[in-house]
């Protein structure tokens, strides 16, 4: 879309630029020429600013979500060493379900 709008905006400023100032208009007068310098600065502002600030945003964006996603595995980790300590102690105490005060221990330390 913003390119859309360069492209109208480049014409404006064509058409403006040839009915003020006629000196331009007669050096720019073949449509060849004027079509060829609209497509070079067409492509100049599109890959050279359009283009590079795009993909900067989106590096932004990755660079984010790749430390959200580090987080998130440093959480997992912290949850498996929780699940096998859990593990554990029911291997060390097989009667744990019929024992209200090893269950709230390990309710209070969980």
């Amino acid at each position: 879309m913003a390119a859309l709008g360069l492209i109208f905006l480049s014409a404006m400023l064509g058409l403006i630029g040839g009915l003020s100032a006629p000196i331009i208009n007669e050096i720019l007068n073949p449509w060849q020429l004027r079509v060829s310098i609209g497509l070079v600065v067409f492509i100049v502002v599109q890959f050279g600013i359009i283009t590079p600030f795009r993909m900067w945003r989106k590096a932004v964006w990755v660079v984010n979500v790749e430390k959200c996603l580090n987080e998130l595995w440093d959480l997992h980790e912290e949850g498996v060493v929780l699940l096998n300590s859990h593990a554990q102690y029911q291997r060390d105490m097989p009667n744990w379900k019929n024992d209200t005060v090893a269950t709230t221990k390990w309710v209070r330390e969980w």
